[in-house]
């Protein structure tokens, strides 16, 4: 880093402090904004320094957030030159290319029409303001990151206000979603859209706001999302279905259309994912069944060799297997616990190789203590009928197992588990907290009533 690039980055970290005081104080009569809003979003912006920092000095081969700056870099040189040559690029028209953008696509790192490039796309924006400075540029990663996760966490924090506190815990100041949540990777844009995306989808099944614009926004989160990781909309889908039949089932009166109705429900939700699949794969053959399939297993192949290749200091020297299975719906399914295992309580403290490995290990110890201490500790049964009560306790669960199922069976390298599994972590901590809440809340209404 230059002199000039400290100036540029401490100029913008300054202006987001400002930001953000602007936005406390002009929302400081709203619930939460005094109490979190501040520190939330200097933890945030920590976290995508330190993160910029580990991958500059730290993991110094630079890793896929270093790739996506240098082709956003190269991006920006051509718009500094010729912008609107840039902007061809940008929007995808790759006939009659001139100069140094005819060549682009041969010397980046990701091709066009790839999840990568559409990331490229987004850095590329934030570089042009930022000049081409890498942890300028994290910085406003980390602060679209925050505004989402900052409105994620209004809508569990005015569900449950009593627990408000366990709320900010679960989505503001959990370390690895603060740290791997804020840098310039797809986890980061993700987590960020999923919280505009269920923000505004709450506005509307709860019938608050403007219901055009809501749509508007929860349609652009979900096609951010789309673009950078399907399989998130696959799993936040699925959870949505399975929600709001749960709050359709509450109103049927009649015992045995109650008792039938959940198992229909469940058909026609995987009925309807497959098909959806079906059609995705018509509008995009990587989407198509055999091809993700595919791409998972192509992905374990890689991720499985950079664990045996790579050293403990560049984190890719840590790979981790589910043990062999049939290439069948079946065969996957089977390796379920397994995969949504290792994403939610792996790597084991004795799986570790380096520090930033320890301190994974550290969080996932701790929420697997606490999952046994929830699960069998309060009851296994009367956390269960709490579970059928609460549809967002429902949503929450879904999500976070089905998000967690699909980066478990697919990464098969914990360094890379640990960025991908960061969108699903505070969905399950939120069901944790609440379901604690909800069975305290239940035996204190027993003990006052005797």
């Amino acid at each position: 880093m230059t002199s000039i690039d400290v100036l540029i980055f401490v100029l913008y970290f300054s202006f987001f402090l400002i930001v953000g005081f602007i936005l406390k104080t002009k929302n400081k009569n709203k619930p939460f904004y005094k109490k979190y809003f501040f520190k939330a979003l200097v933890v945030k912006l920590l976290g995508g320094t330190a993160f910029a920092m580990v991958y500059t000095f730290y993991y110094t081969y630079g890793g896929d957030t270093k790739s996506y700056f240098e082709d956003a870099h190269q991006l920006c040189t051509i718009f500094y030159n010729t912008p609107l040559q840039a902007f061809k690029i940008f929007f995808g028209n790759f006939t009659d290319l001139q100069g140094e953008a005819s060549n682009y696509f041969e010397r980046t790192n990701f091709n066009a029409g790839t999840s990568e490039f559409f990331l490229v796309r987004i850095l590329f924006i934030a570089n042009i303001f930022c000049m081409n400075n890498y942890f300028s540029s994290t910085l406003f990663f980390s602060f679209f990151s925050f505004l989402g996760v900052w409105k994620l966490f209004l809508v569990f924090a005015n569900r449950y206000p009593a627990i408000h506190s366990e709320m900010a815990i679960s989505i503001l100041f959990i370390p690895s979603v603060f740290f791997w949540g804020s840098g310039i990777m797809k986890d980061c844009v993700v987590i960020g859209a999923l919280g505009y995306f269920i923000f505004y989808l709450d506005k509307i099944l709860n019938k608050k706001g403007n219901l055009p614009q809501n749509l508007l926004l929860v349609f652009f989160s979900a096609f951010m999302i789309y673009n950078i990781k399907v399989y998130v909309i696959m799993s936040i889908s699925s959870s949505i279905i399975l929600m709001l039949a749960m709050r359709l089932r509450e109103k049927i009166r009649n015992v045995y259309i109650r008792f039938l109705f959940l198992p229909i429900v469940i058909t026609i939700s995987l009925y309807t994912i497959g098909y959806a699949l079906e059609e995705f794969g018509k509008f995009n053959p990587k989407y198509k069944v055999e091809n993700l399939l595919n791409t998972a297993t192509g992905m374990q192949s890689w991720h499985g060799s950079m664990g045996i290749q790579g050293s403990s200091d560049d984190g890719r020297g840590s790979s981790y297997s589910l043990g062999d299975y049939e290439p069948t719906f079946g065969g996957i399914l089977a390796k379920f616990p397994a995969a949504v295992n290792v994403t939610l309580f792996r790597p084991y403290l004795w799986e570790t190789k380096n520090i930033v490995m320890v301190a994974a290990a550290l969080e996932s110890s701790l929420i697997l203590i606490y999952s046994i201490y929830i699960f069998l500790g309060l009851n296994f049964f009367r956390v269960i009928k709490i579970v059928k009560d609460d549809t967002y306790i429902i949503f929450c669960l879904t999500f976070s197992l089905f998000f967690a199922f699909f980066v478990g069976f697919s990464s098969y390298n914990f360094g890379a588990l640990v960025r991908y599994k960061t969108p699903c972590i505070p969905f399950y901590l939120i069901a944790l907290f609440v379901l604690q809440y909800k069975v305290f809340e239940m035996k204190s209404k027993i003990k006052n009533s005797r």
